[in-house]
């Protein structure tokens, strides 16, 4: 019964939006997958830790807060 309370609250909550779920859904997990895709691991020139960022974009290193682009 807890799972049907659940889908019925998410149905109700996509036909208030007045859009195609199927449209919405698709549109997050094609921008979800892109990011994977465009995604690498870098490592921050100061402290050298790992981190994903997608190339040509700034990121701010959460070790040391250096800010560098992802290159």
């Amino acid at each position: 019964m807890k799972q049907y309370d659940k889908a019925l609250i998410t149905v109700l909550k996509f036909e208030e939006q007045g859009g195609d779920v199927i449209e919405i859904k698709g549109k997050e997990l094609r921008d979800e997958l892109s990011y994977k895709l465009s995604a690498k691991r870098v490592y921050c020139p100061t402290c050298h830790k790992p981190t994903d960022g997608v190339i040509g974009t700034k990121l701010t290193c959460r070790n040391c807060g250096k800010t560098f682009i992802v290159s």
